[in-house]
């Protein structure tokens, strides 16, 4: 991810994190709550993207179990709610075709995994219409996708994890483009709506729209978090620069940001009761905003 990117991506975060913070006033106005609902989707995607890009190519077999973990949680999230869906209907060559539980899914080899999965996928996206009460998005069907690239990727060369890496920077650069479009033609005009509502919220996303344009406060590090196997945002994760009296708490959407650090190498602990305590090394350079995503892994 690019400078550009990255600052798109945070800013669409700090946006949302106005949103959650005020949503008393505006959580009567249904076009904002749609256009909120579907800023939200679009940052859970580019999440998604960024932490497939920085998957490690020299912890090949590391970075395999952390995907196919994340795999086989998808998988079975979406079988049992293709599942549902054919139990209440009665469909039972759907039911039969889509039924897996955990222990088979570990027992696939890599190849019978990811096709298993794709044909999930494609029941999925058939039937999305109908699984929408059954928490299937759109957007959980890319994230499902994305991870069926990723973990195709690392069973092969790492040249061509190298080279899914390059594909997923071109779909960031194009998810980018497709944000700022939201954010010019959608968002900023569904927020006048509220001006004779709650004018102070409308000049506070006024004042965040225009740091984000001209670049006036330095961010130093962005932190994301997010779990290892699903890949989905961690919310009320503490986290700790080590050594710098330096602590935040992730947001609902597992974001967070600290400004004005000072050039060269840290450290950051991370913690949460559900997930195992990591610390990661970072290096801030000056003038540059660094993006870090932590991936945590589920106490079991």
């Amino acid at each position: 991810m690019n400078k550009r990117q990255m600052g798109v991506y945070s800013i669409c975060r700090t946006l949302e994190q106005h949103f959650d913070d005020d949503s008393s006033v505006w959580d009567g106005f249904a076009p904002i709550i749609d256009s909120k609902a579907e800023l939200s989707d679009k940052i859970i995607v580019l999440a998604a993207l960024l932490a497939a890009q920085m998957i490690n190519l020299t912890g090949i077999a590391e970075s395999k179990e952390i995907v196919r973990r994340s795999l086989e949680e998808q998988a079975f999230v979406l079988s049992a709610a293709i599942c549902s869906y054919a139990s209440v209907t009665k469909d039972t060559i759907l039911y039969n075709g889509c039924f897996y539980n955990m222990s088979t899914l570990k027992q696939f080899k890599g190849d019978a995994l990811v096709g298993a999965v794709t044909y999930l996928l494609a029941e999925g996206r058939k039937e999305l219409a109908n699984l929408d009460r059954y928490n299937v998005t759109d957007t959980s069907l890319i994230l499902l996708k994305s991870t069926i690239d990723s973990f195709t990727a690392i069973m092969k060369r790492p040249e061509d994890s190298i080279k899914h890496r390059s594909t997923t920077t071109h779909t960031i650069e194009t998810k980018t483009k497709e944000m700022l479009t939201f954010l010019n033609k959608q968002l900023d005009n569904m927020v006048v709506m509220l001006l004779p509502t709650a004018p102070e919220f409308v000049e506070t996303y006024k004042a965040l729209r225009v740091i984000a344009t001209t670049g006036t406060r330095h961010l130093a590090l962005t932190i994301t978090t997010m779990d290892a196997a699903t890949l989905r945002p961690i919310a009320h994760v503490n986290l700790e620069i080590v050594g710098k009296n330096i602590k935040r708490v992730s947001s609902i959407r597992g974001f967070n940001t600290v400004q004005n650090l000072v050039g060269g190498a840290y450290q950051i602990r991370a913690t949460q009761q559900n997930y195992f305590t990591k610390t990661e090394s970072f290096t801030i350079v000056p003038g540059e905003t660094t993006e870090l995503i932590i991936l945590l892994n589920a106490v079991v």
